[in-house]
């Protein structure tokens, strides 16, 4: 994180209440223990996928003899369908407490919104009224609605989600490391260095595509009153298309920023996907070029795809810079 975005993160604490902060480390607890299910849940791959490739594991992992002699010594088959019941009683249990994070992720985003949409009405409403001669109301009514909005759906929601992905990206490049130490350095450099590239390649548009989402969202919502609450002035002067022109040009311009906003947040994905399959490919040509068998491959090219798959899920979609959605009102908090 570079010294732009420290401040940006900064801003947004300074936003919250001491009970949110407070609310705030209780969610980073349990996104540490949905980090801890997740990487579980990709580790279990290795056992799966080795139960259904590889016959009598007894005699190629001599370390299962205890385990297996207290179970009884159970057939291939009641083994492989013990294994898969226990996969899907881990998940079970991953499924619940990931759906418990979730809801407590969508209470701790929305009650921010809540109050600070409620807070920033407040200190507009008691503000003297040369206060309110100096701005436009327009653009309060958007601070106190749209931009309290973006900031904490975009905003913050992205930010948690990306963190608790961090987090699990975290967790499965330390599985990864343990499992194949020179595929995951690889795998994980390739990627690593797309993402710093995408982030330097695009983080000054986003800032400036930001600053012209606010300019234009405020002037639409500023023409669109006057023109609708001045109707009968308006009517009265002849200026409808004087109105619309106005309304139109900064209309257009709000779509076309949004448009390229949404065409940016597809990149990663694209991207990702192809640099995956790559890094996959890889993966096995070098464990092949360690004169591995492919019995012994595909366990851990298992564990890999899983995630991948895992890694692609979300995360694209929260490579969201923070300096887009900002919200324009901040600095009223503190009048």
């Amino acid at each position: 994180m570079d010294a732009m975005d420290a401040t940006v993160a900064r801003k947004i604490w300074d936003l919250l209440t001491s009970a949110e902060r407070r609310s705030a480390v209780v969610l980073l607890g349990l996104m540490c223990v949905g980090m801890v299910l997740e990487t579980l849940g990709a580790g279990l791959m290795i056992p799966a996928i080795t139960l259904l490739t590889q016959r009598d594991v007894a005699r190629h992992y001599p370390a299962l003899h205890p385990a297996l002699h207290a179970l009884g010594n159970p057939s291939e088959q009641t083994l492989v369908i013990g294994g898969m019941l226990a996969l899907v009683g881990v998940y079970l249990i991953k499924t619940l407490l990931l759906a418990v994070l979730a809801w407590r992720q969508a209470r701790f985003v929305f009650g921010v919104q809540a109050q600070l949409s409620q807070r920033l009405f407040t200190v507009y409403l008691r503000q003297p009224y040369t206060f309110h001669l100096q701005r436009n109301s327009a653009q309060l009514i958007r601070n106190v609605i749209t931009e309290v909005g973006m900031f904490t759906f975009n905003g913050i929601q992205s930010g948690i989600t990306l963190l608790a992905e961090s987090l699990v990206l975290l967790g499965l490049c330390s599985l990864l490391l343990v499992v194949e130490p020179l595929g995951a350095l690889i795998v994980v450099s390739v990627l690593g260095t797309a993402a710093w590239g995408f982030h330097r390649l695009t983080r000054g548009r986003i800032a400036r595509w930001g600053k012209a989402r606010q300019h234009h969202e405020g002037l639409r919502l500023q023409h669109l009153q006057r023109g609708l609450g001045g109707a009968k002035d308006v009517k009265l002067l002849g200026r409808e298309t004087d109105f619309l022109d106005q309304y139109r040009m900064h209309n257009a311009q709000m779509a076309r920023v949004s448009q390229l906003q949404t065409t940016l947040q597809q990149f990663p994905r694209l991207g990702l996907e192809l640099l995956a399959v790559s890094g996959l490919a890889i993966l096995v040509i070098s464990m092949l070029a360690q004169d591995r068998a492919l019995e012994a491959v595909l366990p851990t090219l298992g564990l890999f795809a899983a995630a991948a798959i895992r890694a692609l899920g979300k995360t694209p979609h929260v490579l969201y810079d923070l300096k887009y959605i900002l919200p324009q009102g901040q600095s009223d908090l503190r009048l």
